[in-house]
């Protein structure tokens, strides 16, 4: 009989490697597109600092 895996692991592979879903920096620029933030972030995201940084390291 082959052994199942639990349901709660679904992201795993057989393999045992496992992918993580992570947000795409692209679409959660904003807090509000976040599935939980604090409040001190303020309406951008950590995500936004990131292409703030990339632009002023590329002027």
């Amino acid at each position: 009989m082959k052994r199942r895996l639990p349901r709660r692991r679904f992201f795993m592979r057989r393999s045992g490697l496992h992918d993580a879903p992570y947000p795409r920096p692209e679409r959660v620029f904003r807090t509000v597109a976040s599935s939980w933030h604090p409040d001190e972030w303020g309406e951008d995201s950590p995500w936004m600092r990131m292409f703030r940084n990339a632009r002023v390291a590329l002027k």
